[in-house]
């Protein structure tokens, strides 16, 4: 982008979105394991505490330390359980909606657009084989998928947006230079 800052700023955000294409298929698995991970563990919280018993006898004497009662052990494991299933959730929501945003994004290009972009930067074929399942040349695939990559930062990016607020119209005839 011939040193310009805007550009390479600009850059910085189709970057990071090839980067989450990269990623796409690990979290979308990812995201369907770990809802695995959190029904067992939603099922473990849910368990009941060992009810208390009735304790027949004296105690040896010597006194000792004071161990927590079933009860106070359960309730602090039901606590941490609880407190790794909060995580393990935020966790992934937050990949979920970074997951829909790209579907999001790939529905609205056209469908040769979104098949380049699947098949390139989601599932990485080579540059032959995206053109070929593209009916096109190379140059023409890569030129589509550069389009789209931008077209999709744009959606996904508030400040990878046009920059300009308003539309400028030109009479017909006159060239801008």
């Amino acid at each position: 982008n011939g040193g310009d800052p805007m550009g390479i700023y600009y850059n910085s955000y189709e970057l990071d979105l090839k980067h989450q294409l990269q990623h796409y298929v690990e979290w979308k698995v990812f995201v369907e394991n770990q809802k695995e991970v959190l029904n067992n563990l939603r099922m473990e919280i849910s368990l009941e505490p060992v009810p208390k018993t009735t304790k027949f006898g004296f105690d040896a004497g010597g006194g000792g330390w004071d161990k927590p009662s079933q009860e106070e052990m359960y309730v602090s494991q039901k606590d941490e359980k609880e407190h790794r299933y909060q995580v393990k959730l935020m966790q992934v929501k937050q990949l979920e909606s970074q997951i829909r945003i790209l579907d999001n994004c790939l529905e609205a290009l056209t469908g040769t657009e979104a098949q380049i972009v699947k098949d390139r930067f989601i599932y990485g074929k080579k540059w032959e084989a995206v053109a070929i399942g593209a009916g096109c040349n190379e140059k023409t695939c890569r030129d589509k998928a550069h389009r789209a990559i931008s077209k999709m930062s744009r959606m996904v990016y508030a400040e990878a947006g046009p920059s300009q607020t308003n539309l400028k119209f030109f009479p017909m005839g006159l060239s801008v230079s």
